[in-house]
């Protein structure tokens, strides 16, 4: 095996076992040591790949060092606020896979959560994996039962696939373009005939007919500035919602009461960290289902623009949009762009409406990806085949 095949192993381990910490975190929540084992060696992997790339020649330039460590700042703020490690991990995985790039590492996540996916669904149908919690919800001629597939909530069984869908998007190869899309197609129906996942499989459905359109479009005029400003349009249409219509019955019957909590969240907001409301709300094992409001109430106004800003500067990257570049030569050809980024991130706010686990660690193909657009932005550029070889070239160079 060469040296390059090596580090790539390390690579998609360091992605599977970030979805392996979360599952064992969904499956078994009642003992916590698998989570936090399957942490500390995700996080020893990612140390030893840092000082893999140090070694081999790759330097933090003074931008760079400024760039890390004020995320840095931002990750110990995020985790200070509700005690989540989300960004302290992504910022790990940023830093070590600096060299892999978007392509593979799209693919990697698409892999490893498919694989994930269909193992625990079959672990499900047989009987060797139970549900520890079902809920219960009104039908049309009565009370009805939602499975959670094994996991923690029924509506978490989406955000394990949003990676195999967000895959499906971003590949340009027919092939592979196909497998995810008819993978994913079946894995979100047979999700929704367990779980009755409402809200949650809206996302589901959207990310699959943006795979579908990708057979047709490869350019996509306007859509990083549609994505640029998709965040603070979805974080003004929350707080309207939540103030507007909080106490509406009809559109609370509809989605659940969810505008009735972000009504009640909202009157708590803080400029910087968590009131005792929303602390008291998660420490009873409650929950605001829209990842706006989540970052209003749980982490403050402050830190909830920050990250804001950081999905509105991977999509203005991503779609050149303006250059928040290291290099700023770089001239990219419109067949080159990572526009399918955009709509990705595109993918995650429309979950983010109704869910808030757009950045947690274990899902989160997306983090990650915003602290490249800061650390690193002109990785974030080129997608080509020719640019991975060139790039493993230079890994078994030393020059990374």
């Amino acid at each position: 095996m060469s040296y390059i095949k090596q580090i790539r192993i390390v690579d998609l381990l360091i992605i599977a076992l970030s979805l392996l910490a979360k599952y064992a975190d969904q499956v078994f929540f009642s003992n916590s040591l698998y989570v936090y084992l399957t942490v500390l060696v995700v996080a020893f992997l990612c140390a030893s790949k840092v000082m893999w790339l140090l070694v081999g020649g790759y330097r933090f330039s003074g931008k760079q060092l400024i760039a890390v460590v004020a995320l840095s700042g931002l990750a110990c703020a995020y985790f200070l606020c509700l005690n989540k490690i989300d960004l302290i991990m992504a910022l790990f995985i940023a830093l070590a896979l600096l060299d892999l790039g978007v392509t593979r590492y799209v693919g990697y996540w698409g892999i490893a959560a498919g694989l994930f996916f269909i193992v625990n669904l079959i672990a499900y149908v047989t009987g060797a994996v139970m549900d520890h919690v079902s809920v219960v919800h009104v039908e049309g001629d009565g009370l009805g039962t939602r499975l959670s597939l094994g996991f923690d909530h029924p509506n978490y069984s989406i955000c394990f696939l949003l990676p195999l869908i967000c895959a499906g998007i971003y590949t340009r190869d027919r092939l592979t373009k196909t497998v995810c899309l008819l993978s994913a197609a079946a894995l979100v129906s047979i999700t929704y005939y367990f779980t009755a996942s409402r809200t949650a499989i809206l996302s589901a459905i959207f990310g699959i007919f943006l795979i579908v359109l990708s057979y047709f479009i490869r350019r996509w005029p306007g859509v990083a500035c549609l994505t640029v400003l998709a965040p603070w349009a979805m974080l003004c249409l929350s707080v309207i919602v939540a103030t507007v219509f909080g106490n509406d019955s009809r559109l609370n019957q509809l989605l659940s009461s969810r505008p009735l909590s972000w009504s009640q969240g909202i009157q708590h907001i803080q400029v910087f960290g968590a009131s005792e409301y929303t602390k008291n709300l998660f420490s009873t094992g409650g929950s605001l289902d829209n990842f706006y409001i989540y970052m209003l109430c749980g982490y403050g106004v402050v830190l909830a623009l920050i990250i804001f800003l950081l999905f509105s500067l991977l999509a203005g990257t991503v779609g050149n949009l303006f250059r928040f570049t290291l290099v700023k030569d770089v001239k990219v050809e419109e067949s080159q762009k990572n526009i399918e980024v955009c709509l990705m991130i595109l993918v995650y706010l429309v979950m983010g409406f109704t869910e808030r686990h757009v950045l947690d660690f274990g899902f989160g193909i997306l983090a990650p990806l915003l602290l490249w657009a800061v650390i690193e932005p002109d990785v974030l550029f080129v997608r080509t085949k020719r640019h991975l070889h060139a790039l493993d070239d230079a890994v078994a160079m030393g020059r990374y």
